[in-house]
C-alpha cells in the first residue's frame, strides 16, 4: 500500500511539472512576444534604410554579409570594435573562465571550441572535471555546516525557552539563507552594476541568480564589453565568485533538505527501505533534533510519575540521588 500511495504522488507530480511548464511557456510567450515583435520590425526598418542609403548595396548581398557577421557571433567573434579590442576570446583568462563554466555545469554557450581537437578535449575535460567539483563544493559546503550548526545551537541557548525547537530550525534556516543571499545576490549585484556599464542591478541580480543556480543562459557575461582594460583579469575574479557562490548554494540547499517539514522526498520515493527511512526522518527528525537543540539550554527540572502516588524530581544534569516527593 506504500507503493501505491507513492507511485500516485509520483504520477501527481508528473502532472504538476507539466502543467508548470505548459504556463511557464504561456507566461513567457505573454511577456516576450511584444518585445520580439517591436525589435523584428525596427531590424526591418534599419535594413530598408541602409539599403536606401547605399544603392550600390543590393538585398541579396547585404544579407550575406549579415549571415557572416551573425555566424562570426555565434561563435565568439565579436567584430564590434574588433579594430581597437586585443583581448583575445581565447586568451588565458577567458579559457580559464570558460574551463570553470565546464565542470560547473553552468555552460554560458557564449564560446564554445570550434575545432575538433577542442572537442574531444571538452567532453574529456568535463569527464573528470565535473565529479571533482561536486565533490569539492560538497565537501567545503559540509565544513560551513560547521558554522551554521553553531549559530543554531546559539539560537537554541537564546530562545529555547520562547520557541519549540521546530521554530527555532525555522528561525535558524531563514537567518542562514538571509545570510547567504546577501553574500552571493546583494554584494556581488551591487559590484558587478558599478563595473558593467549597460548592466543596472537587476541585471546583475538576473546574472548571479542564473549562474549560481547553473542555468547558465549566457545572455549575460562580465567582463565581454571591449572597452574592459583588464578582461583576463576580471574573468579570474569572476571565477573564484562562482566558485565560492556554488559552495554557499550548496550549503543552502544541505540545510534546507534538513528540516524535517521541507522534506518531502519520502512521498515519491520507491525503495522500500530508502521509505522507511525518510518516514523515520520525517517522524523522528524533530525528537532527534530536540535532543541536539537543547545541549546548551539551560537543565530543566524533569518529573517522572511512578505507578504509586509519587513524582520524582530531579535536575536533568545532576548525578546526585534521586529526590522523592509523594502527593
Amino acid at each position: 500500500m506504500k507503493q501505491v500511495g507513492r507511485n500516485c504522488c509520483l504520477c501527481m507530480l508528473a502532472v504538476f511539472l507539466v502543467v508548470y511548464l505548459t504556463l511557464g511557456a504561456y507566461i513567457f510567450s505573454l511577456l516576450e512576444t511584444p518585445w520580439e515583435e517591436r525589435e523584428m520590425e525596427h531590424t526591418r526598418s534599419l535594413k530598408t534604410a541602409f539599403l536606401e542609403n547605399h544603392e550600390c548595396l543590393d538585398s541579396e548581398t547585404l544579407e550575406i554579409f549579415i549571415l557572416a557577421i551573425v555566424s562570426a557571433d555565434d561563435k565568439g567573434v565579436n567584430i564590434v570594435h574588433n579594430a581597437t579590442s586585443t583581448e583575445l576570446n581565447w586568451s588565458f583568462g577567458q579559457s580559464l573562465f570558460f574551463a570553470s563554466t565546464i565542470i560547473t555545469t553552468i555552460g554560458y554557450g557564449h564560446i564554445t571550441p570550434n575545432t575538433i581537437g577542442g572537442k574531444i578535449f571538452c567532453i574529456f575535460y568535463s569527464l573528470f572535471g565535473i565529479p571533482m567539483t561536486f565533490i569539492l563544493i560538497t565537501a567545503l559546503a559540509e565544513r560551513l555546516k560547521y558554522l551554521s550548526s553553531g549559530i543554531r545551537h546559539r539560537l537554541n541557548y537564546r530562545l529555547g525557552y520562547i520557541f519549540s525547537p521546530s521554530q527555532i530550525c525555522f528561525i535558524h534556516l531563514g537567518l542562514v539563507c538571509s545570510g547567504i543571499c546577501v553574500v552571493i545576490f546583494v554584494l556581488p549585484s551591487i559590484v558587478l552594476s558599478r563595473l558593467e556599464e549597460d548592466w543596472n542591478f537587476m541585471d546583475s541580480i538576473y546574472y548571479c541568480y542564473i549562474s549560481l543556480t547553473t542555468i547558465g543562459l549566457g545572455d549575460y557575461i562580465p567582463g565581454d564589453d571591449p572597452s574592459s582594460p583588464y578582461p583576463s583579469i576580471y574573468k579570474i575574479f569572476v571565477t573564484m565568485y562562482l566558485f565560492a557562490g556554488l559552495v554557499f548554494v550548496a550549503l543552502a540547499l544541505e540545510e534546507i533538505a534538513n528540516v524535517p517539514q521541507l522534506n518531502f522526498s519520502y512521498l515519491v520515493m520507491l525503495n522500500e527501505s530508502g521509505d522507511i527511512d525518510a518516514n523515520s526522518t520525517a517522524t523522528d527528525g524533530t525528537a532527534a533534533e530536540r535532543t541536539q537543540l537543547s545541549l546548551n539550554a539551560p537543565s530543566p527540572t524533569k518529573k517522572y510519575t511512578l505507578s504509586s502516588p509519587q513524582t520524582i524530581e530531579q535536575d536533568a544534569s545532576s548525578t546526585g540521588p534521586l529526590t522523592y516527593s509523594w502527593q
